[in-house]
């Protein structure tokens, strides 16, 4: 019985204990098998070519920059000239050499911007950045260079292009996280900086945020981009980013975009970037096109053979206009040659004449510059009409072709403030920026229109000094310089004067405004209500800032950035006590109206303080006129009638 019962239907225990092992290590088995055979499977797809770019400033010399992937968009390394086939004008060669940038002999530049606005100080995100960076710095060959451009409330290049390790990493640790973040004048002055650099370069930029006050737009950067050629890596921190902003970016430069969820992504996440950047590969070649004119297109098909297959990518360039190729000779034509009498030489110009071109040119620079301050008043007519009545002007407005001395004007600006701009050191450039916004952006000047303003000056001042009659050699060349000096620094003298005046302005509006605010907060109303009011009420420098405000918080922007940024556009101590006292109310929880009326009573006592001071300083101040112009005249009335007397005295006593 015992053993008919081992024998029957049912398994013993120790035989299906035995089957399970068995199924359990062939499972094992086909998951190792599986594991082994997606690689070996990825690695026999064919190969991916991306990103392609050539260069034919040495022509005949073609230098192609290709990224080869795999079907994972992996990198594919070991490729020799052997794997690598083209195809030009019917003619199939191998290239000369193929390396990757990171092995290539042209020195690698790569510029890292990096956000240092408050953002980047949580959760240790600025720490990340800086591991990484220091990470791929350390990677550089000795022959490749590096730069650090920072961007916050401001933007400036941290350290310029150099070789030396330890000072990138002395100027990274120097940086602190602070104010907004101006993303895209960062990114302006990066791309900017880079394309100075000839050869490999690329710009790694990394930021946590959207853009907040920038001066210039995300089209500017993606045009500077186009233009230069270079290639922008993006790299986005944390969850308040823009992704399709900053991917469309990173594309059309022909980079990549990554994102860093966390900080402790950052690391492996600038190295990948790196990777992506020096693994693409430099092929160099000897062009066989002979036959094409200069200027005309060619088409080379590129090959790569891999053990998984093979793909074939076209990449468009054109011959350069001094490629040396020779034209083809003009048919020979048999030509009786006649003896030609000497032209006589032209007669000089008498002075009238050239007086007249003088003020013909004079009196063009002005009609420029009265076209273009026309042209900028009917910008701000039609923007306010838009903003009111734009069902009605939509058609009439939008359709509307420039006139030929708008277009002529904006030629103008256009072409004097590239002129300009590339002569001027970048933070001159930002000063007159910042200067404009204290200003008020007379006109809706932008820093182009006021570089044209201050080269049409100079110019009028060389062509002024040019028609003045010298009385010397030395004058002749001394004037004209003197008076386009001049003119160049005249407008300069005017912005000062217009950022006083409206600081002046503000000043004197802040009490009154800050009252009738007090009074609409203590009646019931709310803060940006109270604003409202005052924007209502009186139209002055201070109340076109809280309409400013009010369009900012309007966009999304917290009142404490808001008011941060009416304390940005005067620059006047007492705006920004204000400033700081509402945050601190705000966000403590104290009676706003009554810090209001606190502040408006400390800012009159201010304004006391300084009559006072002024009153006192006015008798000292009044010695230079006194001594210099009224005694004198005093002294001249009260003595020259004296003066025959006292001359007849001082005769009969010498007598």
């Amino acid at each position: 019985m015992r053993r008919q019962l081992f024998t029957g239907g049912a398994a013993p225990p120790a035989l299906a204990a035995r089957r399970l092992l068995l199924v359990r290590l062939a499972a094992v088995a086909l998951a190792w098998l599986w594991l082994l055979a997606v690689p070996a499977l990825a690695g026999a797809a064919p190969p991916v070519i991306l990103e392609t770019e050539a260069h034919v400033d040495g022509f005949p010399t073609v230098v192609l920059q290709v990224a080869i992937q795999d079907q994972r968009r992996q990198p594919i390394a070991g490729l020799a000239t052997g794997d690598i086939t083209i195809v030009e004008d019917g003619r199939e060669f191998e290239p000369d050499s193929v390396v990757m940038l990171k092995d290539s002999p042209t020195p690698l530049a790569l510029l890292i911007a990096l956000d240092t606005s408050l953002s980047m100080s949580e959760t240790g995100r600025l720490e990340a950045a800086r591991e990484g960076i220091k990470g791929i710095i350390g990677r550089l060959r000795p022959a490749d260079s590096a730069a650090l451009v920072r961007f916050d409330t401001t933007f400036a290049l941290a350290n310029p292009f150099t070789r030396d390790k330890v000072v990138l990493a002395q100027s990274l640790d120097r940086l602190a996280a602070e104010g907004n973040r101006r993303l895209y004048d960062g990114a302006y002055l990066a791309v900017s900086e880079a394309a100075r650099i000839a050869g490999n370069r690329a710009v790694l930029l990394i930021t946590s945020g959207d853009d907040v006050q920038s001066q210039v737009t995300l089209g500017t950067v993606k045009n500077l981009v186009a233009d230069t050629g270079t290639k922008v890596y993006v790299v986005g921190v944390g969850d308040q980013v823009r992704d399709e902003v900053l991917e469309s970016l990173a594309k059309g430069s022909g980079g990549r975009y990554y994102k860093a969820p966390r900080a402790s992504d950052l690391p492996p996440v600038l190295t990948a970037a790196y990777d992506d950047f020096t693994s693409r590969y430099e092929i160099v070649y000897e062009s066989r096109v002979r036959e094409v004119a200069p200027g005309e297109r060619v088409v080379a098909q590129v090959t790569v053979v891999t053990p998984g297959g093979a793909t074939t990518a076209a990449i468009a360039y054109r011959l350069p206009r001094t490629d040396g190729v020779a034209a083809a000779p003009a048919p020979r034509r048999s030509v009786q040659l006649q003896a030609v009498p000497p032209r006589p030489a032209p007669p000089p110009l008498p002075d009238d004449v050239i007086v007249v071109a003088g003020l013909l040119t004079s009196f063009g620079v002005v009609l420029a510059t009265l076209g273009l301050v026309i042209h900028q008043r009917r910008s701000t007519y039609d923007a306010r009409l838009r903003s009111f009545v734009s069902s009605r002007i939509r058609y009439t407005l939008e359709d509307r072709s420039p006139s030929l001395l708008q277009l002529f004007a904006a030629l103008v600006v256009r072409s004097m403030a590239a002129v300009i701009i590339r002569l001027l050191p970048p933070h001159q450039v930002r000063q007159i920026s910042r200067r404009l916004i204290l200003a008020g952006s007379p006109f809706n000047w932008r820093v182009s229109h006021f570089l044209a303003c201050k080269g049409l000056a100079a110019l009028a001042g060389l062509v002024i000094g040019w028609l003045i009659p010298p009385s010397s050699a030395l004058m002749a060349v001394l004037s004209p310089l003197l008076l386009m000096v001049a003119g160049y620094i005249l407008p300069e003298v005017w912005l000062n004067a217009r950022v006083r005046q409206r600081q002046r302005a503000v000043l004197r509006a802040l009490p009154n405004a800050l009252d009738l605010l007090a009074i609409s907060v203590e009646a019931g109303l709310s803060l940006d209500a109270a604003m409202l009011e005052v924007v209502h009420k009186w139209n002055n420098p201070f109340s076109e800032e809280l309409s400013n405000v009010l369009a900012d918080l309007k966009v999304g922007k917290s009142r404490r950035d808001a008011l941060r940024g009416l304390a940005h556009r005067t620059e006047v101590p007492e705006v920004t006590t204000f400033v700081s006292a509402l945050i601190q109310a705000d966000e403590v929880g104290l009676s706003i109206g009554r810090t209001l009326a606190v502040q408006a009573e400390q800012i009159r006592l201010r304004q006391r303080q300084r009559a006072e001071r002024l009153a006192r300083e006015a008798s000292v101040k009044m010695l230079f006129p006194l001594a210099l112009l009224i005694f004198p005249a005093i002294f001249v009335v009260i003595l020259v009638p004296a003066i025959p007397v006292i001359m007849d005295t001082l005769r009969s006593l010498g007598g």
